[in-house]
């Protein structure tokens, strides 16, 4: 994984598009963008798009019921995969810091990794 904490202004999100872009090329189709906000979702959908990769598989954590992440191979009869992401749940899954996190300042049972 990656850390980028540069301040505002900095151009993190190309960075992290553009990380994520060469990745899926080579091969890696699950990936984890972490940000300070979920408000951020739609800076995200446009530093993707301006590096030209608009056609990756991006969804809110928020947008995905609680429970395994299925794809078409899986138990889901969805054409697409849950939330944005592709027929396989292939894609880039956004979440913010808060979504991981329950009130009691515990990580609560993640929905974004597989148990």
């Amino acid at each position: 994984g990656y850390y980028l904490g540069d301040g505002t202004g900095c151009g993190k999100g190309r960075m992290i598009a553009a990380c994520f872009w060469h990745l899926w090329n080579e091969g890696s189709r699950r990936h984890l963008w972490l940000s300070a906000s979920a408000d951020l979702l739609e800076d995200a959908r446009r530093d993707l798009a301006d590096i030209g990769a608009s056609s990756l598989p991006l969804a809110a954590l928020g947008a995905i019921p609680y429970g395994k992440i299925l794809g078409r191979g899986g138990q889901s009869s969805r054409s697409a995969g849950p939330g944005g992401l592709d027929a396989n749940a292939d894609g880039i899954l956004f979440a913010s810091y808060h979504a991981l996190v329950s009130a009691k300042g515990e990580v609560r049972n993640s929905r974004a990794v597989p148990t």
